[in-house]
């Protein structure tokens, strides 16, 4: 799994984890400094609605403040709760039928919600054509049906396999695999009108991935 650049991938002194685990909650008030910003935005994303992100911010540190004990250090502690976190969007979202137990491919919905971005003003050309593919990129995941956002979200920005997406969301390699593809192809639909050079990964997807 990819982790050097993922928020989760900081390092958390080890008398920190031990004083949470011996219940000390000011420990617990350092992790939600650090962690919660990029908790919420996972969240946000994957869920595609702020109450639920929000329950699921408020649901990892109430899973972590009475489940710390499990985590045996074996590998680093944001990584460990990121996975606590996507427990938790999965289980709000079924919670909510928004990711049934059951996919039938032909599945068209879509949610109508986007992640709004707040237009500021550009420098230069070059950022300005960033700030439009990211946003475009972001209402693009935002509209993907519940389950296929999930999926390009845990295997190209949380840098999950697809053996692990599989074993998170109770299916089979090949579910992992057809959504991924099925993302990719929406995502270079979307972006058909814009120059896709500047977007590599869209264009040219790991095989693996397909």
């Amino acid at each position: 799994m990819k982790t050097n650049n993922s928020p989760f991938n900081l390092a958390i002194e080890l008398s920190v984890i031990t004083r949470a685990q011996g219940g000390d909650l000011t420990a617990h008030e350092e992790f939600f400094k650090i962690f919660a910003k990029p908790i919420y935005n996972l969240a946000l994303r994957l869920c595609n609605q702020k109450e639920l992100a929000e329950d699921a911010l408020q649901n990892t540190f109430l899973k972590v403040i009475n489940g710390i004990g499990s985590f045996q250090c074996q590998a680093p502690f944001g990584m460990w709760l990121r996975k606590v976190a996507i427990n938790e969007c999965l289980m709000l979202l079924r919670k909510n039928k928004q990711l049934p137990n059951f996919i039938s491919f032909e599945n068209t919905d879509e949610f109508n919600n986007v992640i709004e971005f707040d237009l500021k003003e550009k420098s230069n050309d070059c950022e300005i054509h960033h700030y439009q593919v990211r946003s475009t990129l972001e209402k693009t995941l935002a509209q993907l049906p519940t389950q296929t956002r999930i999926v390009l979200l845990l295997k190209e920005v949380e840098g999950y396999s697809h053996q692990e997406i599989a074993e998170l969301m109770g299916k089979s390699e090949s579910y992992s695999k057809s959504l991924l593809s099925r993302a990719f192809k929406r995502l270079r639909e979307c972006f058909a009108m814009s120059d896709m050079n500047t977007i590599e990964e869209i264009n040219n997807p790991d095989q693996e991935g397909l």
